[in-house]
């Protein structure tokens, strides 16, 4: 469900992204075409970061080296 979605953001070469997605500085435009079609913020929300950022807070903290 929409609590387990998350965009990534590889844009190292390895993947084509979509026309007018091809840097990470226009996300903006997906997030403005996701809510003009009627997908409520609180998704939008989770699927750009929110999801990610949840269950990076859930990995265990790493330990430095001395």
């Amino acid at each position: 469900g929409p609590t387990h979605v998350a965009l990534g953001t590889d844009w190292d070469g390895r993947t084509r992204p979509p026309p007018r997605l091809s840097r990470p500085s226009e996300l903006g435009r997906l997030e403005s075409a996701l809510l003009q079609r009627g997908m409520p913020r609180a998704l939008v929300d989770a699927v750009l970061y929110r999801n990610v950022a949840r269950w990076m807070a859930g990995l265990p903290a790493r330990r430095r080296r001395p």
